[in-house]
């Protein structure tokens, strides 16, 4: 009965104390966006994170051409500055958005960066174009 009883608050004991972090700490994220890019217009996409450890992102995106017939780009652009709100951004990927087709790009890896994010930018014209994008990260052990 002593051994049973010494068991039982042994595993008490080590669920009370179980790293509460790990249980709200997101390990996986899935995070979608539809947006509109119009003439001169820019869209950004943040990931709010402030990443501490590597973790592994699939980001897709897809612009479809709605009017017009201008260019944008998509850049895929990482920070290790340790602020909330980065000034210096390095360009990772890069899609050109043609003017009257449907562009798509699947860009995976590995980030060690501190912050990421999906810049959209249309310097002129009169085009509109919808964006879609699903971002999937998630924690390398």
């Amino acid at each position: 009965m002593k051994k049973l009883l010494f068991s039982i608050s042994i595993f008490c004991a080590l669920c009370a104390f179980a790293p509460q972090d790990a249980r709200a700490h997101r390990f996986y994220e899935q995070i979608s966006d539809v947006d509109s890019l119009v003439n001169q217009d820019t869209v950004i996409v943040n990931l709010d994170y402030t990443f501490k450890r590597p973790w592994y992102y699939s980001v897709q995106i897809q612009a479809d051409s709605i009017s017009g017939a201008n260019a944008g780009t998509a850049y895929l652009q990482f920070s290790n500055e340790a602020s909330a709100s980065p000034t210096r951004w390095n360009t990772a990927q890069t899609l050109t958005i043609d003017g009257t087709t449907t562009s798509t790009a699947l860009w995976e890896g590995m980030l060690y960066a501190r912050r990421a994010r999906i810049y959209f930018i249309s310097p002129s014209g009169t085009r509109k174009v919808r964006l879609y994008t699903d971002i999937s990260i998630k924690q390398a052990f």
